[in-house]
């Protein structure tokens, strides 16, 4: 699962937010030693963009660790992703300036989005072949 979640370039608490539950909750399924509730095991699913049911055959040893991989459908940008990976560093800048203007963000939760924002944007770059952001 850690893999996958790497390869998204997500956070455990992005995989949270996606998949509809808390980091709480997402962390507590991943590291307790009981069973995890159907509902969750499906918000993991969703959360790491995997078809329905994956989770469940991973923890029921249906597939191996190293086939993983090949029940993952490829990753799609969404909007806000994209608009990110592709902004030039002044409209990187105009984007940062509305998060903060958002009321309800912290000043821990800007400084976790700048810097997913800057890692994933430094990621896709370097995949495309565009170099380094921060330094475009």
């Amino acid at each position: 699962m850690d893999a996958q979640r790497v390869s998204l370039g997500r956070t455990w608490r992005d995989v949270a937010a996606r998949g509809g539950i808390s980091y709480e909750t997402l962390r507590a399924a991943r590291n307790g030693s009981g069973d995890i509730p159907a509902l969750t095991r499906a918000a993991m699913d969703r959360g790491l963009d995997w078809p329905a049911g994956t989770v469940d055959a991973i923890l029921d040893g249906r597939v191996e660790k190293v086939a993983q991989a090949a029940v993952v459908r490829e990753r799609q940008l969404d909007a806000a992703e994209e608009r990110i990976v592709t902004a030039t560093n002044q409209q990187f800048g105009e984007m940062l300036l509305e998060v903060m203007a958002v009321p309800t963000m912290t000043k821990p939760a800007i400084a976790r989005w700048l810097v997913d924002a800057l890692d994933m944007r430094d990621r896709y770059r370097a995949e495309q072949g565009g170099g380094i952001a921060r330094g475009a």
